[in-house]
């Protein structure tokens, strides 16, 4: 009975966990082929490891400055009167065309190709993310993304990369696999 409200800007963050004997009910038929899992990042642990209870707390100083920082920016974001441009160095636009560049034309697999396609365009959006956290809590923010960071972004890539292919070898197990 409500009329129809837009919602500029939106978007959905998921965050959680699967046992991955449960990948395949999960992200079986159409949601293997249509593009959704491919926007997964994947963490995928080498092994499982308990993690013991203790009674010791993390130091109050980290916690504080965490806080502070994530205080710093948001105040940072409501001060933008308008929105900036970020421009890669020569060095780290270098850098990023040839990590690209060398990347593979063809893959093992569809699932393969997804997740490759969709982590390689992730990657600018990790140099922003990295930039951003290495860079908001100066006095002057630097509008040019450094050769470091598109490294770290890479690397990034590589991680999530090797999980996700973690993920689809569980996917493609069959019953003898397990």
């Amino acid at each position: 009975t409500k009329d129809t409200e837009r919602i500029d800007d939106s978007f959905i963050s998921i965050l959680g966990s699967i046992q991955p004997e449960l990948l395949q009910d999960t992200f079986q038929g159409q949601k293997m082929n249509n593009g959704f899992i491919d926007r997964f990042l994947f963490c995928w642990p080498e092994r499982s490891k308990r993690i013991r209870w203790r009674e010791s707390s993390m130091n109050q100083a980290f916690l504080d400055r965490y806080v502070d920082n994530v205080k710093i920016l948001y105040r940072y974001v409501a001060e933008l009167e308008e929105p900036f441009i970020l421009e890669f160095s020569k060095k780290a636009k270098k850098t990023l065309f040839q990590w690209q560049h060398r990347n593979p034309e063809e893959f093992n697999s569809n699932f393969e190709r997804g997740i490759f396609i969709k982590l390689e365009n992730y990657v600018m959006r990790f140099c922003i993310i990295l930039h951003v956290l290495h860079n908001f809590s100066k006095t002057d923010f630097i509008n040019e993304i450094r050769e470091d960071i598109v490294k770290k972004a890479i690397r990034l890539f590589d991680y999530f990369y090797y999980n996700a292919l973690q993920v689809e070898e569980q996917l493609t197990a069959n019953y003898y696999d397990s």
